[in-house]
């Protein structure tokens, strides 16, 4: 089995460190699109582009599994799915409700993924607080050793939450929990929810919880549209190497729009 993930940046790797903890026994393609990040400021024609260029790209790698490791890219990609293909999408927005429990639900996204409004039409009036967390996907992928700045950005960006009752809070942006310990700490009354969770608990009831212990390591292709060097430095900040095997290439993507163009993303189905 062999599952692709995709995002902007290093976001991605809060799902895929969770996938290869999981489920050791699969294998992974993750494309980080760094050379067009961050995808949170994109206008919608663009990022439908490059979107539909990755999901080419993946299918090119005869992936088994999609699953959008990026909260803004899965906004785009659900405007467009038809279920037709034997490739499965899997989105982390539709399964974060089987992990959300209260009624009085907050987001914090990037500034597209908050304009979409798609946690809104996923989770309804339970949202009562959404809240763009655009720089923090910048500090993250730019400044991760500076925790005061990271601290400072959502202290400053949140501050007024507690007036609207909070009791669960999405970290709609994959980047997010990368610095989950530290929502935890400036919210003390709120759950942290990482929708990440809600992907797991559908794989597992989709694939059973299969560990095999740490015998055999995960095989990870990592594909860099950007800087591989500057990624692969970035990313030893969020995932220990040593616990997969992966390999690192730059890959560009010109020439992935095929004579089919949009017909393969409209191929995929969403779960």
């Amino acid at each position: 089995m062999k599952i692709g993930l995709f995002d902007s940046g290093v976001g991605g790797i809060s799902v895929l460190r969770k996938l290869v903890d999981f489920f050791p026994q699969f294998d992974y393609v993750y494309i980080a699109d760094t050379a067009n990040s961050p995808y949170g400021t994109k206008n919608d024609n663009l990022l439908f582009q490059l979107v539909k260029n990755i999901l080419n790209f993946l299918d090119s790698k005869q992936v088994d599994i999609i699953v959008a490791a990026c909260n803004t890219a899965d906004s785009v990609v659900k405007q467009c799915l038809k279920e037709n293909s034997d490739t499965l999408y899997v989105s982390i927005i539709d399964n974060v409700k089987r992990i959300v429990k209260s009624d009085r639900i907050g987001i914090v996204a990037t500034e597209n993924t908050i304009k979409s409004k798609v946690y809104e039409k996923t989770l309804g009036s339970s949202v009562v607080y959404r809240k763009s967390l655009q720089s923090l996907v910048t500090a993250i992928e730019r400044n991760f050793a500076n925790k005061e700045l990271i601290k400072n950005i959502i202290k400053e960006t949140l501050k007024g939450i507690n007036e609207f009752n909070v009791k669960e809070l999405i970290l709609g942006c994959t980047h997010f929990p990368l610095v989950y310990d530290i929502f935890e700490k400036l919210l003390p009354g709120i759950k942290i929810v990482d929708p990440a969770n809600g992907i797991i608990e559908y794989m597992k009831e989709k694939f059973g919880e299969r560990r095999n212990g740490k015998n055999n390591l995960p095989k990870v292709e990592f594909y860099i549209t950007g800087n591989p060097i500057t990624f692969e430095e970035n990313m030893k900040n969020f995932i220990n190497l040593s616990s997969i095997k992966s390999s690192i290439r730059k890959v560009g993507f010109g020439g992935v729009e095929s004579e089919t163009g949009i017909h393969n993303l409209r191929a995929f189905r969403c779960r």
